[in-house]
């Protein structure tokens, strides 16, 4: 992450306030998840944080996952098994490895 510089600027009534050079917004991948006809959406600064902001109701059907940064957009279908072992609550290892399988879905180079 970089850090803005901040610069004093002096008024004409000698008040300093401080102002960024540069107000730079990060983007943010927003991720969209399609389960039997209903519709989740989340945002995050990468594509685990984008995932796991998620919240659907149901985990154990096939579902659509599509990730947007910018003019990059990816869809991918995701089985059951690994929608089930993301969102439900399941061992700690377990969630690990379903992150680390998203990962491998998703080319992360285009989404950094």
């Amino acid at each position: 992450m970089k850090k803005s510089k901040v610069k004093k600027v002096k008024l004409k009534k000698g008040i300093r306030v401080k102002s960024p050079e540069s107000l730079k917004i990060e983007p943010v991948i927003k991720s969209t998840l399609k389960i039997v006809g209903r519709t989740y959406t989340a945002e995050g600064k990468t594509i685990e944080e984008a995932a796991t902001n998620l919240k659907p109701e149901v985990t154990k059907a096939v579902g659509v996952l599509v990730l947007e940064k910018g003019d990059v957009r990816k869809e991918k279908i995701l089985p059951a098994r690994l929608i089930y072992l993301l969102f439900n609550k399941v061992s700690r290892m377990s969630k690990e490895l379903a992150i680390k399988q998203l990962n491998m879905y998703f080319d992360r180079k285009l989404f950094e």
